[in-house]
């Protein structure tokens, strides 16, 4: 029998999560009641088997719930947001903002070859296979589409349980993602005292975490729950459609810079092969992994980028943050950021060709003063160390920069000060 296509599979995959999605709604809403005054009640010390909903005091303190059963649409509005017959404002739609990205999953994947890449020149071999590369490891239509799917079906939990607001960060939106790339997410909660940023991350991912086992009816469908209480805490888990997931709180910093990452992306066609590549190099030499006090991906693109800009005569990719300070401020509303957005750019005069480009990166950082200088795409340029040490910003810590220092575009901390040992960071 001839097996079923990958396109088939997302097909029947995202009916089955739309369908376990309905009835994880309807389950909930059986659960809790359709009263507007019910809390969703979350301790850090509440075992998750005696988690109640708690009701608030209210003048309707006969209310039976039972006799008031709303059925809950799929994907709908929870039954007290529903427009009444003199309302003039619409239901809220929930899933406008799922739906948006994957309308254009089209766009991910890049299908076509670059006439550029070829020219004839000494380097149209690795040029070549460079580009193959890239082509056989970049985050294709139906891995986006997967992780998409995957998406809107935990934003209505999330959006209408706990009503959080849900972003994609990471690489399956900055552009530089891959076959087997995690899905990242971001929850913002709004109005909330901010005494302790950690414990309160906690108390939020915990209330997630909750939510996750109570929805999970089917008993596969989260699999490896667990919330790591590191500086950042982290809720991770693996989903049944073959996503890992990885979810933070309140780092709108991610939000910002996947926004920005993914406008360098669209900026240049020799842009997404070059990271991927280099990400891929530093793999295979095991010097891509944060936890192990090598180089993060994230540094790695910040690396390729800031050579694209200084490392090159003329440069490939312009300082974005400069040409538009207004697009990239550090205190722009995130819910105003436009994260798929392509920019309007003039075209770089460079007419280097990836092998080039490839060699020349080595180069440049093979001659780096890394004692001296620090990785600045802010600014299109280098900083000394000193200065990025004494930036006032809350969470600069200025013995974070020591062996290899890149600057975060945004909070002005090091993004690679898991690079704290010498033997590690000279590794040959």
């Amino acid at each position: 029998m001839r097996p079923p296509s990958r396109e088939s599979q997302t097909d029947s995959s995202s009916e089955d999560l739309n369908d376990l999605t309905s009835k994880g709604l309807k389950r909930l809403h059986e659960l809790n009641g359709s009263h507007p005054h019910v809390i969703h009640s979350y301790t850090l010390s509440q075992p998750l088997q005696h988690y109640q909903p708690q009701r608030s005091h209210s003048p309707h303190q006969g209310y039976q719930p039972h006799k008031r059963r709303h059925q809950m649409a799929k994907f709908g509005s929870p039954p007290h947001a529903r427009r009444n017959k003199h309302s003039t404002i619409g239901p809220i739609n929930y899933q406008q903002v799922p739906d948006r990205y994957l309308a254009r999953s089209k766009l991910v994947e890049v299908r076509e070859t670059p006439e550029q890449l070829i020219t004839g020149s000494k380097w149209d071999q690795l040029s070549s296979g460079i580009w193959t590369k890239f082509i056989n490891n970049q985050q294709t239509t139906n891995d986006y589409i997967n992780k998409m799917t995957l998406f809107k079906h935990l934003y209505s939990h999330i959006k209408i349980c706990l009503r959080y607001s849900v972003f994609v960060v990471g690489s399956t939106f900055n552009g530089f993602g891959t076959s087997s790339s995690d899905l990242d997410l971001c929850l913002v909660i709004r109005n909330q005292q901010l005494l302790d940023l950690r414990a309160d991350a906690i108390h939020h991912l915990i209330n997630t975490l909750q939510l996750f086992t109570r929805i999970n009816y089917t008993g596969t469908e989260f699999q490896k729950l667990e919330l790591i209480e590191a500086k950042v805490p982290l809720l991770k888990f693996h989903h049944s459609l073959g996503v890992d997931v990885d979810v933070n709180c309140n780092n709108s910093v991610g939000i910002r810079n996947t926004h920005l990452l993914h406008c360098y992306s669209m900026a240049d066609w020799r842009v997404k092969p070059l990271v991927l590549v280099v990400k891929l190099w530093a793999q295979y030499h095991e010097i891509n992994d944060a936890k192990n006090m090598t180089i993060s991906s994230y540094s790695l693109a910040l690396m390729v980028i800031h050579f694209l800009q200084c490392g090159t005569q003329p440069a490939v990719l312009p300082c974005l943050q400069l040409e538009f300070p207004q697009k990239f401020r550090h205190d722009q509303e995130i819910h105003d950021i436009n994260m798929l957005e392509t920019l309007e750019l003039r075209p770089s005069s460079n007419t280097q060709t990836l092998g080039e480009l490839l060699l020349q990166f080595f180069q440049y950082y093979n001659n780096f003063n890394y004692g001296e200088d620090a990785i600045s795409v802010r600014l299109g340029s280098t900083l000394p160390i000193e200065r990025c040490r004494r930036f006032p910003s809350p969470k600069n810590e200025p013995r974070a920069w020591t062996y290899l220092c890149i600057e975060e575009p945004f909070d002005h901390t090091n993004t690679a000060r898991a690079v704290y040992d010498q033997e590690k960071f000279e590794h040959p």
